[in-house]
Order: C-alpha cells, then sequence, then structure tokens
C-alpha cells in the first residue's frame, strides 16, 4: 500500500488529472458512490428534470474522481509546490485580524488543497477524521502533517488542542458538513432534517473568533481559492447550526457538481438503498 501511495503522490500533475478522469469514468460505471449520489441529488434538487439529474450525477462522480486523485498529488508534495496550481486567492485580507479564526470548509471542490496552501501564510492546526486502515491513516497524517499545517484527530483530545489554539489567537479548520460523534442536533440541509455537528458553532460562540468560509473551485487546469467572513453566531445553539448549514447550502447551490454527495447525508431521515 505505501509503495502504490508513493506512487500516486509522485505523478505529474498533468497525469494526476487523467487519473482522476479515469476514476470517475469508472464511478459513473455504477456501485454505491453513484447509488448514494444519485439519491442525494433526487432529495436536494427535487425540481430538476430527471435528465438534469442524471447529468448531474455524472458530473459530481467526475468532480469525485478528480477529488480522489489530486489528494495523492496533494499530500506527496510540499504546500509550496501545489501553490503554483493555484491561479488566484480572494479575500486572503481575511486573514489579517487580531482575532482567532476558524476555517470553515465543507466537502466542496478540491478541499484538501485548502489548508496547505493557507498554512504558508499563517499557521493552521486542522481537525480530521483518522482512516480505518491504520497504514493508509498513517501516510495522510504524515502527508497532512507538515509545513505549519498540524493536524489532530476526532477526539477529545484533538478538540481540546483545536481550544488551545483558538485561546492562543491562532487559526483551526474544521470541515463542518458531515455527522461528528461528538456533539451533533437535526437541522435542516436542502429543507431536509438532518445531523449536523455543533462542534464549530461551540468554538465560535465560545471564543473571540472570525469565522471564514473557505472553499477552492477546480478550474480545468488550476485552481481559485475563496476566503469570506461569515456570521454563523448566536446565544442559541441551534441557531448557530442552522446558520452553519445554510452557508454551505448557499455554496453548493452554486456549483453543486463540486460537492461531494457519495456520503449518506441524510441516513437519519432517509433509507438508502
Amino acid at each position: 500500500m505505501k509503495l502504490i501511495f508513493l506512487l500516486l503522490a509522485k505523478l505529474p500533475f498533468k497525469v494526476n488529472k487523467y487519473l482522476g478522469l479515469f476514476i470517475g469514468f469508472i464511478l459513473n460505471f455504477g456501485g454505491e458512490s453513484k447509488n448514494i449520489t444519485r439519491q442525494n441529488i433526487d432529495l436536494c434538487f427535487p425540481k430538476l428534470s430527471d435528465i438534469e439529474k442524471k447529468i448531474l450525477v455524472k458530473k459530481s462522480l467526475t468532480e469525485l474522481g478528480k477529488a480522489i486523485a489530486e489528494s495523492f498529488y496533494i499530500w506527496g508534495n510540499s504546500f509550496t509546490k501545489s501553490a503554483k496550481l493555484v491561479s488566484k486567492i480572494n479575500g486572503l485580507d481575511n486573514l489579517k485580524t487580531d482575532k482567532a479564526i476558524i476555517l470553515l470548509t465543507p466537502h466542496f471542490g478540491s478541499f484538501e488543497i485548502v489548508g496547505g496552501i493557507l498554512s504558508l501564510h499563517k499557521p493552521l492546526c486542522v481537525l480530521y477524521k483518522p482512516a480505518k486502515n491504520k497504514t493508509l491513516d498513517g501516510l495522510i497524517f504524515k502527508s497532512r502533517n507538515k509545513g505549519d499545517m498540524s493536524v489532530v484527530p476526532t477526539t477529545i483530545k484533538g478538540i481540546a488542542s483545536l481550544s488551545k489554539v483558538l485561546k492562543g489567537g491562532g487559526m483551526i479548520g474544521i470541515l463542518p458538513d458531515q455527522y461528528s460523534q461528538h456533539g451533533s442536533i437535526n437541522s435542516d440541509f436542502f429543507g431536509i432534517a438532518t445531523k449536523a455537528t455543533t462542534l464549530l458553532s461551540k468554538l465560535a460562540n465560545k471564543y473571540n473568533v472570525k469565522v471564514i468560509l473557505t472553499y477552492a473551485i477546480r478550474n480545468k487546469n488550476s485552481y481559485e481559492l475563496f476566503l469570506q467572513e461569515v456570521d454563523i453566531k448566536a446565544d442559541d445553539l441551534q441557531i448557530s447550526v442552522n446558520k452553519v448549514n445554510q452557508v454551505i447550502e448557499d455554496l453548493v447551490k452554486k456549483y453543486p457538481e463540486q460537492y461531494i454527495w457519495n456520503y449518506k447525508k441524510f441516513r437519519e431521515t432517509h433509507n438508502y438503498n
């Protein structure tokens, strides 16, 4: 596995792009990813015609293939080298603040490249969910945990590390759009009740922070990064979590094909088959 990981990581980026297209091509043949993606798009975009849904599913799986392939390239190269693939960073001035920063980074576009690039401008601590395979997890951990970016697992200890960074006025990153075992409540996403993590809202309301929506749009030969300050704070935790979901939903509506749809987002209310 380690040898395969290293080989994929060292592929030239042009070759990596074709690998991503090939993976997307395979995903479009069928399987669990296509089935879940189709059901999620059916639920979130009921007004689309059947043909429009099929086109969106195809585009989404193609983008997923690219996301899988490019992850190896980003993991296997320095953040400085990956930065050469970024054509533009919008809103970088948002990092210039006396407040601590929380990067709200959904599973959208090239989310793997976001943390590494921004850590070149300001030290960053990112929360991540360890892979089930220990060998793979070790490789990914080492690949992400470099330069001025450190990663901590989704454990009590990891969350304590995030709090420590915020207390010191630093910057952390959280991907808040997937279910977390460390606190969640029901919140609508595209009008459908689903479990949503409370961690980002709790940290944002506890500390003096600036919350920045960050994402990278995947273009033909490059990436474009966006940083946009968002207001998700509220005395009521439910309202704050709802705001987070709304921020993500608004982004997904702009570029629905670049969102990662192949996970059971609505497992609490929808019977995936």
